[in-house]
């Protein structure tokens, strides 16, 4: 008998649109959340980490990750 098992990501859960244009196209950043998760015969079983990123859809760039706390800073630092 052998099991099967890893680690693996799911990206993307939308969290919005950031006020600042990407580097490398100039297109506004979305928040999305990315989540770790291990998983058993390539199911997604139990999430490890959560982390938040700045993504760029046209160019698919990420950016952090960060914190909320950092970036609800940055947010306020624009204004």
């Amino acid at each position: 008998m052998f099991i099967i098992f890893g680690w693996g990501f799911v990206t993307k859960s939308q969290k919005g649109f950031f006020p600042i244009g990407c580097s490398k196209c100039k297109v506004f950043l979305q928040v999305v959340k990315v989540t770790k998760w291990f998983t058993l015969f390539f199911i997604p079983v139990i999430p490890y980490s959560r982390e938040l990123f700045l993504y760029c859809e046209k160019c698919d760039s990420f950016y952090g990750p960060f914190t909320e706390d950092e970036l609800l800073r940055m947010k306020l630092d624009l204004k």
